[in-house]
């Protein structure tokens, strides 16, 4: 699912959609992430590391550092942008 999303969006909004995820935008106000509300974080920065950061780890913050978090690094999405030959 997340390898298709990601080969057939042409934007991150649109992989976040195919997805059923919503990107959070700056204009938003800042509330504390909730770890009763929210289980995970899923992260891909810049660099297309993926982090996958549990709620409690980062509970009540507004704002994260991820070079803080490096240790919660499951992967990297670069190998996933590359384009695919079709399967038969």
């Amino acid at each position: 699912m997340l390898r298709q999303a990601v080969t057939e969006g042409r934007t991150w909004d649109e992989v976040l959609t195919a997805l059923g995820l919503k990107a959070t935008g700056n204009k938003a106000l800042l509330v504390p992430y909730d770890p009763e509300i929210i289980e995970l974080f899923l992260i891909v920065d810049g660099d297309l590391a993926i982090y996958l950061i549990p709620s409690r780890v980062i509970g009540g913050r507004v704002q994260i550092l991820l070079r803080t978090y490096r240790n919660f690094i499951v992967g990297n999405a670069a190998g996933l942008m590359r384009q695919q030959p079709p399967t038969a």
